[in-house]
């Protein structure tokens, strides 16, 4: 196995592309996976379950969430942490392990999709899923260590939300292999949901777009000490949410609208992230992604259907739009 000097940590720059490219394929599996689920095959959808009701959409919602969009999201870490850390504490092949991880645990879920068998889909989709969460579990010694370097850096402007990001990976990863082994228990579907993508993924949202804002193009949205200040709040929010639909799960509540919750944390990151000082400098000429300005936006788009949806839908959809449009 080729090492790396502990000393060099430019090779890093560009690894992301194994992870790049392996999220481009999937991400057309993943079509055809969603074409199967809810339009091909209309009795997989329409028909009676004798599996469990569970099992489609969360296989269908952990391709994204932790397949081609983690694969992403992975992919800018290793490509962007060695630069602000100035070390790549990881040597190439773990790599290339989570992406053996990251497409192997995919195609296992996309085969047991185009079964049109519970059964099968079940099986399968477990397999795949515990692969896709021991490629995050795999990332926790590193990150820990990524963690431990950040003490000794005043520079990096993403701060606790780029640290949280990382050490959460683990935590995501036993989470989704929970979630698998009690797929039938609504407990953990829910928890599934809440954690994964109404929390973790609303904060590397965050993260990226402040990365990109105010890390790479300078623009001041807000110092170190509210960066922390915010973070602090939207854990508050985040788990007040999970909180509340895990209360209403068990009938404790037995108001729908509590669904609406998710909302807050969304709510909370637009408007902390200071839009008026983002669209101030778009006014002026700045040059910045279309795709991170236009994310921003999205998330007040995806907060009003989350209101909308836990109101007039009184938890009868799950908030699936709501999700889908995160997603």
């Amino acid at each position: 196995m080729r090492r790396i000097s502990k000393e060099s940590y430019n090779w890093a720059a560009g690894s992301y592309v194994d992870l790049f490219i392996v999220s481009a394929v999937t991400q057309v599996l993943f079509v055809i996976g969603l074409y199967w689920t809810f339009l091909g095959d209309t009795d997989w959808v329409g028909g009676p379950l004798k599996v469990g009701s569970n099992v489609p959409i969360l296989a269908i919602g952990t391709l994204p969430v932790l397949g081609w969009g983690m694969a992403l999201a992975i992919g800018i870490g290793f490509d962007k942490f060695p630069l602000d850390y100035k070390a790549a504490p990881f040597d190439p092949s773990l790599i290339s392990t989570i992406a053996a991880l990251n497409i192997g645990g995919q195609i296992l879920i996309i085969a047991g999709i185009l079964t049109s068998n519970h059964e099968n889909l079940e099986s399968l989709a477990k397999m795949g899923a515990t692969l896709l969460a021991a490629q995050l579990i795999l990332i926790g010694p590193l990150a820990w260590r990524l963690s431990k370097a950040r003490s000794a850096k005043d520079n990096v402007k993403v701060g606790i939300w780029g640290i949280g990001s990382m050490l959460s990976l683990p935590v995501i990863g036993v989470v989704t292999i929970l979630s698998w082994i009690f797929v039938h228990n609504d407990w953990f579907y829910i928890l599934f949901w809440t954690v994964i993508l109404d929390g973790f993924w609303l904060m590397v949202t965050f993260t990226l777009i402040l990365a990109h804002f105010q890390d790479r193009l300078g623009w001041q949205l807000m110092d170190q000490k509210v960066t922390g200040r915010a973070f602090a709040v939207f854990s508050v929010l985040v788990i007040t949410h999970i909180l509340l639909s895990l209360f209403h799960q068990s009938g404790v509540i037995t108001n729908g609208v509590v669904g609406a919750s998710i909302s807050a944390p969304i709510l909370w990151i637009f408007f902390v992230s200071r839009p008026d000082r983002i669209w101030k400098n778009v006014f002026a000429g700045k040059k910045c992604s279309a795709q991170i300005l236009s994310a921003h936006s999205w998330l007040l788009a995806t907060a009003g259907i989350g209101i909308y949806e836990g109101i007039y839908f009184v938890g009868e959809s799950g908030m699936f739009y709501t999700r889908f449009m995160l997603i």
